[in-house]
């Protein structure tokens, strides 16, 4: 619970006296909370895509925020054969990445032709775009010499990352890669990576846009030899992944913005080439809150609520 400073002599005076905050991890009591007339919270983060009409319905204002908010695979380079970049390509190829947007986020989402979202102002293109195609899939896996592979996904339990998982299994299996999920806890999952636990292929949510919009780093905090994420992927000492990071360096210490423009974009050419951590679909992170009580909300592309203007109705 919050309550505000009655001290406080700034230019922002609260308009509100006290805020009470829920953790409510599952989807279903989440939404319950701020439904019908003896709701219990005005607003709510996280809104699963399937509830959307219904909470509409029920009078509350739905909105997203589209931004870097990504579902994203992660693989162990020194479990074999995820060292191979033919086959973590294959997996990606593999993934019906339309029907995900469709099925699981309802439209709102779309497949990742980037690490960075279209929105970004250093977007462009990766010239390896996974897009649907199950055939390269099966010759890239046949090219890395892989037949009768079996996997099982660690994800987070994060509602609409468990949304696309199902998605995912359908798309391997079809391929003849026999896969099982393994959603979790997310602290869960990182504590495995932590410890350094053996692991083949993470499934979880990212949003680099807490830092901004500064392409380069973004970057840096997904890729970097002390990088954390590259302690997991186990690929820092990969002589593709050392050369990635001196070309990231050199656009970092780059003064002339087209020039280091050009540079991000092209170093990310290669963290898209490479697989070894990035995104499959970039999603909408939608917000409801009832419109009758507060005002002055405004949907936001990373997970919270936007409370700086907000007010009672």
């Amino acid at each position: 619970t919050f309550e505000a400073f009655t001290a406080y002599n700034g230019p922002r005076r609260p308009a509100f006296k006290k805020m009470n905050w829920l953790t409510i991890v599952d989807a279903a009591p989440r939404v319950a909370k701020i439904s019908g007339a003896s709701a219990g919270a005005q607003i709510a983060d996280n809104i699963p895509y399937a509830n959307i009409e219904q909470l509409r319905k029920g009078g509350m204002t739905v909105e997203g925020g589209a931004g870097m908010n990504n579902l994203f695979l992660m693989f162990n380079t020194k479990h074999k054969p995820f060292d191979d970049v033919r086959v973590r390509q294959a997996l990606h190829y593999a993934i019906d990445t339309g029907k995900m947007v469709e099925v699981a986020l309802h439209g709102h989402g779309r497949p990742s032709s980037s690490f960075l979202n279209e929105g970004n102002p250093a977007y462009r293109p990766a010239k390896t775009v996974y897009g649907y195609d199950p055939q390269k899939a099966k010759q890239l896996l046949k090219a890395a010499g892989v037949s009768g592979l079996k996997i099982e996904i660690l994800s987070v339990n994060v509602s609409w990352i468990v949304d696309c998982l199902p998605t995912i299994k359908a798309s391997w299996d079809a391929i003849g890669v026999e896969t099982t999920l393994s959603p979790q806890e997310t602290t869960a999952v990182f504590t495995k990576m932590d410890q350094k636990q053996d692991y083949q292929v993470v499934a979880a949510a990212s949003n680099p846009n807490q830092f901004g919009l500064d392409a380069d780093l973004i970057m840096h905090y997904n890729y970097g030899p002390e990088n954390l994420w590259m302690q997991y992927a186990r690929w820092a000492g990969d002589p593709v992944a050392k050369q990635l990071f001196k070309d990231m360096d050199r656009a970092t210490r780059e003064p002339d913005a087209d020039k280091k423009k050009t540079m991000i974009q092209d170093y990310i050419d290669v963290v898209a080439e490479q697989a070894v951590l990035y995104p499959v679909v970039h999603n909408e992170l939608m917000t409801a809150w009832d419109p009758g009580k507060l005002t002055g909300i405004r949907a936001q592309p990373y997970p919270g609520v936007n409370l700086l203007q907000a007010k009672w109705a």
